[in-house]
């Protein structure tokens, strides 16, 4: 994806750039293949592909978006996240986490 596709998929969240995250970030990358990168230290958003390094590399197939959320001494909470418009027939972050859970 070009960092101008990316711009428009991402909401123009500037640290989802290739060049931001190329430079800027740190990637972390589960033994299942799961990468899992945070936005920013403050903000508690973060990018997770699903499946590492396969493709298809489009938001709202394996790529999403997502926050985490709590209120004082209340469960975490995960949601959307913000910055992410899924490709034509993907999902978004909530029918992503949604469809995950109904699979059990």
């Amino acid at each position: 994806m070009t960092d101008d596709e990316a711009y428009k998929a991402t909401a123009s969240c500037a640290e989802f750039r290739k060049e931001s995250i190329l430079n800027n970030k740190t990637a972390y990358v589960f033994k299942n293949g799961i990468i899992f990168i945070p936005y920013t230290p403050k903000t508690p958003l973060y990018i997770v592909d699903i499946n590492g390094k396969k493709g298809p590399n489009k938001w709202g197939y394996d790529l999403f978006t997502l926050r985490v959320k709590s209120n004082n001494f209340k469960p975490l909470k995960i949601d959307d996240g913000v910055c992410m418009k899924a490709h034509k027939g993907g999902y978004t972050t909530a029918e992503m986490i949604k469809n995950l859970y109904s699979k059990k």
